[in-house]
């Protein structure tokens, strides 16, 4: 069986709109996670929630941080 490590960072994909004011912000459930169960059945999955920030917001010191996390893993 194959080995998946997904890295959530946040960013666009897990904004969520709110409907009333329609502003965009992290949502708090990782929409990965729906993918994650499914592919489950095809390959040994890792999903590490790394940040929950918008993309922006993302440093070059994060940047760095994950590369480190990265080479380790």
């Amino acid at each position: 069986m194959k080995r998946i490590l997904t890295i959530h960072t946040g960013g666009t994909i897990s904004m969520k709109e709110d409907k009333q004011t329609g502003s965009v912000a992290p949502g708090e459930k990782n929409p990965l996670d729906q993918w994650h169960e499914e592919a489950k059945q095809v390959a040994d999955i890792t999903v590490i929630p790394f940040f929950h920030l918008p993309s922006p917001h993302i440093t070059p010191e994060n940047m760095f941080e994950l590369s480190s996390f990265i080479n380790e893993k």
